[in-house]
């Protein structure tokens, strides 16, 4: 192959959606099977070739932070949630489900994790589309009255 086909190559398969959706339909089945390390690196891979604007990125994010979670690895599980807090909310409702138990898992993440102010920012972004998600708020934000009368 020439060096020129090669790279047409590439940018087709970066682009190329089924590739996406098999990347993540991956991902998916691993994580159910309980190999979230496995899940998320096959997520981590649909990232890269995700437009900014496609709902298939709440998917990929989504999966690659509760693969990272639930193998212990927090931290990077923040990370990749966050990434669906900067994202616009999407219109579909399958998406927008996804897109809101994505901030409530960051959240309730963030909540374990020490950081109760951060988990409340999350929490009611997500208690908007689901008001069932008020009960986490206010758990959070009576942690942290107590936190504060106990340092106070």
């Amino acid at each position: 192959k020439s060096k020129g086909e090669t790279s047409v190559h590439r940018i087709a398969t970066e682009k190329d959606p089924d590739l996406v959706r098999a990347l993540i339909a991956m991902g998916q089945t691993l994580c159910s099977k309980g190999s979230f390390v496995e899940s998320a690196e096959y997520f981590e891979r649909a990232i890269p070739k995700i437009e900014e604007e496609d709902a298939l990125l709440v998917l990929a994010c989504f999966g690659a932070g509760v693969s990272h979670i639930l193998q212990g690895n927090k931290q990077e599980g923040i990370k990749h949630l966050k990434r669906i807090a900067e994202l616009r909310e999407p219109d579909e409702p399958m998406d927008k489900a996804c897109y809101h138990k994505g901030l409530v898992m960051l959240g309730s993440t963030l909540f374990q994790e020490g950081e109760k102010a951060e988990a409340v920012k999350y929490l009611r972004i997500a208690a908007t589309y689901d008001p069932a998600v008020n009960a986490y708020v206010k758990e959070c934000e009576d942690a942290m009255e107590v936190t504060n009368q106990s340092t106070g």
